[in-house]
């Protein structure tokens, strides 16, 4: 595997044995304290291919920490030891850029293959960050589980142009694999989202008439796709301009 991690000395479950483990899995590594500035200051120096960050409670500083990271890398595993089981929490990683969430306790051996499991098979799409960062400033609410559904089913329609024909089977299975629920419960939060959107008489970009009608859900997905698309195309297109400014 060959590869390079970094996790934070905060991590209590950390011990000789997961050491051991991820070294005998091939993965080199290295501690520092849990301190977001420590952290960037060896990212900055230092390619890693990985990195462990703990929580123990809802820290604001973690989740900028997690965003930075994800805006200067989009290769980089992510992963997060929680020491609070709280979905909310969970949710909210997710969104700011993490990989992966393991919720303590854990036994030595279970943290490390979940570690080396998700550093060699790194399924998070690079936009989930930027795509609710978007949505956020676009003026959707984010304090609803439908919202955190909205960005998986914003980011499958980007990764998967084919999601929209049947959301039903290609959008809802995977948003309740990925969070741990079931379709129908998918389903039902995201018309829920679309209620409060609706009754909040939100304005979105490029939406006329809010007001008119509930949206269905596949509208809101639509919509909040276009959105997405739109917002990271104009980045892309800025992005590329100011490298050829550069040379």
């Amino acid at each position: 595997m060959n590869k390079r991690l970094l996790i934070g000395t905060l991590m209590y479950g950390i011990s000789s044995n997961i050491l051991g483990d991820l070294k005998n899995m091939g993965i080199e590594i290295s501690c520092c304290s849990n301190e977001p500035q420590v952290f960037m200051q060896e990212i900055s120096r230092t390619h890693y291919d990985g990195i462990v960050v703990s929580m123990i409670h809802e820290d604001e500083s973690v989740y900028s920490l997690l965003r930075q990271i994800r805006s200067i890398s989009k290769e980089i595993c992510i992963i997060m030891s929680l020491y609070t089981g709280a979905e909310r929490i969970r949710n909210r990683c997710i969104i700011s850029g993490a990989d992966k969430c393991i919720v303590m306790p854990v036994s030595p051996m279970e943290m490390s293959m979940m570690i080396c499991a998700a550093m060699d098979n790194k399924e998070r799409s690079p936009y989930m960050g930027e795509i609710a960062l978007i949505l956020r400033d676009a003026g959707f609410p984010q304090n609803f589980m439908g919202f955190y559904y909205l960005c998986i089913a914003v980011e499958l329609c980007l990764t998967s142009p084919g999601a929209m024909s049947s959301i039903s089977k290609n959008i809802y299975p995977v948003i309740a694999e990925r969070m741990n629920t079931s379709n129908t419960l998918v389903e039902r939060s995201m018309r829920h989202y679309s209620g409060i959107i609706y009754e909040r008489k939100t304005e979105l970009p490029g939406v006329e008439n809010m007001t008119a009608a509930e949206l269905s859900n596949k509208e809101l997905i639509s919509i909040a796709a276009d959105i997405a698309n739109g917002a990271l195309k104009a980045a892309k297109t800025a992005d590329d301009s100011n490298k050829v400014i550069k040379r």
